[in-house]
């Protein structure tokens, strides 16, 4: 009698969390492609210290480009250092954070064209990584709150 009274509910909750592991929702799946793109620019970052400084410089603004295309789908290919904070202010980072994100492609800027920059090349990767990180962190967060 206890099978035949447990035996459907249990089957329910079963199949609710095969379905909801098997059709995510689009919230979940935005936050799953929001973590592949820090990832993978994490990783792109990890070999970018070998290359010479010119290219390390454009190379490490190419995979934060690429990381804040992939964080909150910015459209640009080149992305100057307004848009980037405006982009992260677009998905409720701090305008500190904003103002730090805008300085970094700046640097990246001055160390790509040559001029006077506040960081060398060498420091950008590290710069960088601390960026991806600071922006999961608190974008991590604001999700967790609301």
């Amino acid at each position: 009698m206890a099978l035949v009274l447990l035996a459907p509910p249990l089957l329910c909750a079963a199949w609710y969390f095969a379905w909801r592991r098997l059709y995510p929702n689009a919230a979940g799946l935005a936050r799953q492609r929001r973590s592949l793109a820090a990832r993978r620019a994490l990783q792109a970052l990890r070999g970018t210290g070998r290359l010479p400084s010119e290219q390390q410089a454009a190379r490490v603004a190419a995979v934060a480009a690429d990381y804040l295309r992939g964080r909150c789908d910015a459209a640009a290919v080149e992305i100057s250092p307004a848009e980037a904070a405006d982009c992260l202010k677009s998905v409720g980072c701090s305008p500190a954070l904003a103002e730090r994100a805008a300085a970094f492609f700046r640097d990246c800027d001055a160390a790509r064209f040559a001029r006077d920059g506040a960081l060398s090349a060498s420091d950008l990767p590290a710069v960088a990584r601390r960026f991806i990180l600071d922006v999961e962190a608190e974008t991590w967060a604001a999700s967790r709150s609301s």
